[in-house]
């Protein structure tokens, strides 16, 4: 963990060098460039630790487009690793079009969207959430995600059906098992 490290890596004939900086484990880098294999073709723009202005945030992965008023529009933000449920809402609100992913190394889904979906059941309960069109997507990679990678060539060999994966629907949030929990 303490040491920097160059990987070059390729994916859908796109050759990627990153950096692994120090206090960075290779797991949080190598979560990066599979976020960015498997959204690549669906987000023909995204980038890598691309910063895009967030006063807080610097997203793993973005994707982005300029509007007719010149803003930048976040279309796709990618989170490896951890990141703390307020963190999540927070990116929610800011980019409400955005479709958000969240992809943990070798853990199950519902470790890391449950409490994610119980924040969301203390926060939004008494607000319309109806601001919220993006979608959010959960992601497990196996813990041999090694497997994925052509020691060879660096190509990223890994499909979104090798992971396990889960979506976000507001419209399954249970208001009423917070409001049991409080009275």
């Amino acid at each position: 963990k303490s040491k920097k490290l160059m990987i070059k890596l390729t994916a859908n004939g796109v050759t990627k060098t990153l950096e692994k900086k120090r206090m960075e484990t290779l797991q949080h880098v190598l979560t990066k460039t599979m976020i960015w294999k498997l959204f690549m073709d669906e987000y023909p723009n995204l980038e890598i630790e691309m910063d895009i202005g967030d006063p807080d945030y610097l997203p793993d992965v973005v994707d982005t487009r300029t509007t007719a008023s010149n803003a930048t529009e976040i279309l796709f933000w990618g989170e490896s690793g951890r990141m703390k449920v307020h963190k999540a809402l927070d990116l929610m609100r800011r980019y409400p079009n955005a479709h958000i992913v969240h992809c943990r190394w070798s853990m199950s889904v519902d470790s890391f969207m449950v409490p994610f979906i119980e924040y969301l059941e203390t926060e939004l309960k008494d607000e319309d959430a109806s601001w919220w069109k993006g979608k959010f997507s959960f992601a497990s990679l196996p813990l041999e995600v090694w497997e994925f990678i052509d020691e060879d060539t660096g190509n990223i060999l890994i499909q979104r059906d090798d992971l396990e994966w889960k979506q976000l629907d507001l419209a399954e949030l249970d208001f009423d098992r917070v409001e049991s929990i409080e009275g």
